[in-house]
Parts: C-alpha cells; structure tokens; sequence
C-alpha cells in the first residue's frame, strides 16, 4: 500500500515537472519570437508621392559622430568622427572616401548647395574647404574656434559662428564671420559680442540669421542688423522654405516652449509649440520639418502644420538629423554611431 501511494505521488510530481518545463520552455518560445519581431515601420505621408515606410535603419558606422552634412538632393551624406572626415553614398550606403587634414575635434560639417564643396570646421582654428567628389583640399581658412557653419543659397558666401567663449587673454573676437567661397577671403566680421550657436541664411540668401541667449537677424547686403527675437537660449535655427518663417529651438521652460515660429521679415512671434529642439531637419521642397530632442527626432507637416510621428534614433544619445536623397532618407549621427533609413513604398 505505501508502496502504491509512493509511485503515484512520484508520478504525480513526475507529471508537474513535466508540465512547468513545458511551460516555461513556451515562454521563453514566445518571447524569443517576440525579441527577434522587428518593430513596425515608421511611415510618412507624402505631398505628391506615396507614403514611404522606413523598416530599418542601416548603421553605417559606429564610431561616435561630432557632425553630420548633406545638401538635401544629393546622395551623399558627410560624417565627422573626431579628426577624420568620412563621406557616403546614401543610396548603397558604402563610404566613398576619407578626408584627412584636421588636427583637432571636427565640430561642423557643411555642404554646398550643388554638393560640391564641403566645409569642415574644427577646434583647432581651421576651416577646411573640400572639393567632396574628388576629395582634394581647395582652400583652408583661419577662423579661430569654429562649431557652426552655413552656406548661402547661391554657395558663394559661407558663414562661421563659434559657441565657445573667449580667454581673458584673447584680443579679439569675431564669433560670426562671412567668407568668400572662391577664393576664402574673410568679407566680414559681423558686429556682435557673444558667441554663437547657430546660423541660418534665408533662402533668398539676404538675411543670416545667429544667436546665443537670442536670436539676431541681419541684412546681409548692408550688414545691418534688422530685428532681435526672444528665442531663448537658442540651439538650433533654421527658415522655412519659402521665407516666411523663422525657426528657433531651444530648452524652452522646463522642458516647454522650446521651439518658436516668428515672422521672418518683421521677427512677430506666430507659434510656439509645447516641446523642445537641439536640432532642425528640412526637405527640399519644405513640406516636412524634423525637430531632434534627446535620442527622438520628431516629424511635422509645414502646411497644414501637424504632427506627424516620432523615430528613435538613439536609446542614449543625443542626436543630430538631416535629410537626403531629396528628402527621402534620413541620416542621425550620435555618440553610439551613424544610422540612415532609406524608404520603402507599402505595398
């Protein structure tokens, strides 16, 4: 009798084993299926095209980004990985090339408008202009300290500003400077006397757009400077397609108010929306803004304007945004690497 009450609680133990393995090896079935699910594309609606869907991103490098450049329409997209230069083509996602020469952190990254030269700043004084398609130094420009960098619509002026106060023992100080793209003489020292975090041309290229803890826009055919708007402490700024508009983005007010829409030829406030910006985004045809904060880059339609989604570009990382491929792929720079997403039309 003990003997039969022994086998079948054994038995009966035997069988509840069995069962919580097979349970727990369906959890952990089920969950690995869930790990390896992708997530669902993240898709925006096009003016004149069809939707594109962005899978997943293609990650090009993973060595930490100090800068990032492309014009818009072109296939290339720039890079900037402490001294070193690395330039992409955003279609196959293949390095083109690598642009050595700066002997400091590289801090800005621009390209012209046609995709031809491209301006590299750094902390070591310079800024280098490069011929990109054939990647040959044209010309180097002696600035100081350099952290943004804009080329006029037409490409032939390029503006520098620099974020970084100056030493006690510092003569002088030109934090926004014009140069001649042809033949990199210095136009101008713009009449200013805090440093610079961000410049913008119009795209008509007649008014120029910088600032710090305020935004100040200039004439730049007379170098006379036509309003000042409360921006706050500016980050980012950029016009809006037609030039209508002015865009500035901060840290706002505890996390609020931080991006603003002004009037660009009077400077009368028009917008302010209830979030934050560290970096500006525009199509070429203007149609869609990104407004980069922290690791999430945001989307809006400029006409209606509305939200329209949000992507991750980085779990940790603050990041940098632009677009390229005429406004088709999107390219991210952080410190964990450079990511671009390239579209794919839903079936």
């Amino acid at each position: 009798m003990g003997q039969r009450r022994f086998s079948q609680i054994l038995g009966a133990t035997v069988a509840i084993a069995a069962l919580v393995g097979l349970v727990a090896y369906g959890h952990q079935t089920i969950k690995a299926a869930i790990v390896r699910q992708p997530p669902p594309p993240f898709c925006l609606p096009t003016a004149a095209q069809p939707t594109h869907c962005y899978p997943v991103a293609t990650m090009l490098s993973r060595q930490p980004i100090t800068a990032i450049a492309t014009n818009g329409s072109s296939n290339l997209l720039v890079s900037s990985h402490h001294q070193q230069i690395e330039v992409w083509n955003l279609q196959t996602g293949q390095r083109v090339r690598s642009l050595p020469g700066h002997h400091h952190w590289i801090t800005a990254l621009a390209l012209s408008p046609d995709g031809r030269t491209l301006a590299s700043g750094s902390l070591d004084g310079s800024i280098y202009l490069w011929d990109v398609n054939r990647g040959t130094l044209q010309a180097s420009l002696f600035a100081r300290h350099v952290t943004t960098l804009a080329f006029s619509p037409d490409g032939s002026t390029l503006a520098s500003g620099s974020r970084l106060v100056p030493t006690p023992a510092a003569k002088t100080f030109h934090p926004l400077q014009l140069w001649n793209v042809a033949t990199g003489e210095l136009l101008t020292n713009l009449t200013v006397l805090e440093p610079m975090t961000a410049i913008a041309f119009s795209p008509d290229g007649q008014r120029l757009a910088a600032g710090t803890e305020r935004t100040y826009v200039w004439d730049v055919p007379t170098q006379s400077r036509l309003y000042t708007v409360n921006s706050g402490d500016l980050n980012t700024v950029i016009f809006s397609a037609d030039g209508r508009l002015l865009l500035t983005g901060s840290d706002g007010v505890g996390g609020e108010d931080g991006i603003k829409m002004w009037d660009a030829n009077t400077g009368k406030l028009v917008r302010v929306l209830d979030s934050v910006a560290s970096d500006f985004a525009l199509t070429p045809d203007g149609t869609t803004l990104i407004t980069v904060y922290g690791g999430n880059a945001n989307f809006w339609r400029m006409q209606p304007f509305g939200f329209l989604g949000t992507l991750r570009g980085s779990t940790y990382s603050s990041i940098t945004a632009k677009f390229g491929l005429d406004g088709t792929a999107i390219a991210m720079g952080s410190s964990d690497g450079l990511k671009i997403w390239r579209p794919v039309t839903p079936p």
